[in-house]
C-alpha cells in the first residue's frame, strides 16, 4: 500500500539494537512509498545493542525463578523485560543507547504464596532513590539483585519488619505505631524507625500531622530524594525524617 512508513529494525538476538530506523540526527527515517510500487532504501546500518543481564537471588544466595526484570527507556517510555528461569538468570538483549530505569519484582498468585521486595536499580526498595542506567551502544550492564524476603506481600523486608518489632506475617505496611504521618512501608523505604515519633520537619514542606496520610514522606519530601537519585548523588538521603 502506497503511503509514508517508518521502519522498524529488530536484532533478533544477534547484538544489533531494536527500534526504530533513525537517521545521524536520531530521527525516524520515513520512507513514501508509491501506491502499487517498490521502493530500494538502500542500506541500513545497523547499531550495535546494549545489554542488561545477571542473576536474581534471595537473601539466602539462592535463584529466584518467576521474576520479572524490566528495563524501562526514559526517554520514549519503551519497555523491555525478562523472566528468570529455574536458573534465576536473565538476559535483555539489543537495547539501544539510552537512558533506563530497571526493576525486579515477582508477582504473586496467592495471598498466602511467599513473596519478594520488588528493587529498583541499584537495589534499592525506594523508587524515589533509583538510580538510572545510561546505556552506550554494544555496551553490556550486569547487575545481580538481591531480593528480601516478604511473605506477607506488605512490601517490606521480613527481616527489617522482625528487627523493629513489627510482624512480618501480617500486612502492616499501612500502620502508623507511633502516630507520626508516616506509615510503615513509608519508614521502611526511608529507613527511619517506625516507632519514634520525633520527625519534627522532613527538610521541605515539613512532616504531616499526627494520624493524618496526604502525600506522607514519599511525596513531597521524596521529591528531594527522587532528585538526588536521579542525578547519581550518593546514598539514600538517611536525614529525611529527622529524629
Amino acid at each position: 500500500h502506497g503511503g509514508v512508513y517508518t521502519a522498524q529494525v529488530s536484532g533478533g538476538g544477534a547484538g544489533v539494537a531494536d527500534g526504530e530506523w533513525r537517521d545521524g540526527d536520531g530521527e525516524p527515517v520515513r520512507v513514501e512509498v508509491p501506491p502499487g510500487g517498490d521502493i530500494d532504501v538502500g542500506t541500513v546500518d545497523a547499531v550495535a545493542g546494549g545489554a542488561v543481564a545477571g542473576t536474581v537471588r534471595d537473601a539466602a544466595g539462592r535463584p529466584v525463578p518467576g521474576a520479572v526484570v524490566v528495563a524501562t527507556s526514559e526517554r520514549t517510555g519503551a519497555i523491555r523485560f525478562a523472566v528468570t528461569p529455574p536458573e534465576g538468570t536473565y538476559g535483555i538483549v539489543d537495547l539501544p543507547a539510552d537512558v533506563y530505569e530497571l526493576t525486579v519484582r515477582v508477582d504473586v498468585g496467592c495471598p498466602t504464596d511467599g513473596g519478594y521486595v520488588p528493587l529498583w536499580f541499584p537495589g534499592t526498595p525506594n523508587p524515589g532513590l533509583a538510580q538510572p542506567v545510561v546505556l552506550s551502544a554494544g555496551e553490556a550492564v550486569a547487575w545481580d539483585p538481591e531480593l528480601p524476603p516478604d511473605n506477607d506481600q506488605d512490601g517490606m523486608d521480613d527481616r527489617w519488619e522482625l528487627r523493629e518489632g513489627l510482624r512480618p506475617d501480617v500486612h502492616d505496611a499501612g500502620l502508623d505505631p507511633d502516630l507520626d504521618g508516616y506509615d510503615n512501608l513509608d519508614e521502611y523505604r526511608l529507613g527511619t524507625d517506625p516507632h519514634d515519633a520525633n520527625a519534627a520537619s522532613c527538610g521541605c514542606s515539613g512532616a504531616p500531622a499526627a494520624g493524618a496520610r496526604g502525600w506522607g514522606p514519599l511525596g513531597w519530601c521524596a521529591v528531594g530524594l527522587l532528585v538526588a537519585g536521579r542525578a547519581r548523588r550518593g546514598q539514600p538521603n538517611r536525614s529525611a525524617k529527622p529524629r
